[in-house]
């Protein structure tokens, strides 16, 4: 560990004007990810920017709009917050699927999902909640929606001028609800085999889909939207014959590899089913009994 030079900012202009001096740094959130890679010499010669003491990006504010959630905010605080249990419980429940407690402890949203990884949990729930990437530098300030963000495994579009500061998720509408769902090769702390959110939206009658956003992780380079499968369901009768067409085109538009964890085919078996089954209960969460 004494190897790496580590600077501590106290804010975010501190921060950024590091990264402005020094663009081949390390970001050390919570560290739960990066330390081990510390510990292991595994980083070559880096600087580490370590952000954990920057008070201003660990806290979750609501507003008219929606719910700013700042890039510290750890997974723990994420699925314990009233705010975010009530009105987006998908991502609530997405953050408390990863590791053990003493991991959510320490673990960031913003680590999560900086470090690009396909199966990482809050990516899905994120993207279909139509959160945006809070992103500035010294000289400015940009958002992306999340989906935007990604360009590879571990790779970003973030420079290396730029921090991830928070997020900003819209507020949902009182006729739209999302689902969480996940399978990893045990029953807790595992890595996802595939992962999944589901957003949907109905009309006043609760008779048809108006909006649905689709969001798998763990079946290709990046989380993926199934925005076929969305067009598909958007406009559709509430039945089961609309929700198997849809998971059909679910499984069609991922590219899922095989890995020790799972085989290509088995990923493909498991994202039909999460995704049936994630329909199903954000219609019961809206209490819509799905016809024949």
């Amino acid at each position: 560990m004494s190897r790496y030079k580590i600077v501590t900012p106290h804010s975010i202009e501190q921060a950024l004007e590091s990264l402005k001096d020094n663009r081949k740094m390390k970001i050390l959130a919570g560290g739960t990810d990066l330390v081990v890679q510390m510990k292991e010499g595994l980083l070559g010669e880096v600087d580490i920017l370590d952000i954990s003491k920057i008070e201003e990006l660990k806290s979750i504010e609501e507003t008219d709009n929606g719910i700013h959630v700042g890039a510290l905010c750890t997974l723990s605080q994420i699925s314990e917050n009233a705010e975010i249990t009530a009105g987006l419980s998908c991502l609530a429940q997405a953050a408390l699927s990863v590791g053990a407690i003493q991991i959510r402890n320490k673990a960031t949203i913003g680590g999560n999902i900086m470090n690009a990884s396909p199966a990482a949990d809050t990516v899905p729930a994120l993207v279909a909640l139509g959160a945006k990437a809070l992103i500035r530098s010294s000289s400015e300030s940009r958002e992306l929606l999340i989906e935007e963000v990604f360009l590879a495994p571990g790779r970003t579009v973030l420079r290396d001028d730029e921090l991830l500061i928070g997020l900003f998720i819209p507020k949902q509408s009182l006729m739209s609800t999302a689902t969480f769902g996940k399978l990893g090769r045990r029953k807790a702390q595992a890595i996802s085999v595939a992962n999944l959110a589901v957003r949907i939206s109905l009309d006043e009658k609760k008779e048809r889909f108006i909006e649905t956003r689709i969001a798998l992780g763990s079946v290709a380079p990046t989380v993926v939207r199934i925005r076929l499968a969305e067009e598909f369901l958007n406009g559709c009768e509430i039945n089961r014959k609309s929700i198997e067409k849809s998971a059909e085109i679910v499984t069609e538009g991922i590219n899922p590899i095989t890995d020790i964890r799972a085989s290509d085919t088995y990923r493909r078996k498991v994202s039909r089913a999460l995704f049936i089954k994630a329909i199903y209960a954000s219609l019961e969460q809206l209490g819509v009994d799905i016809p024949e």
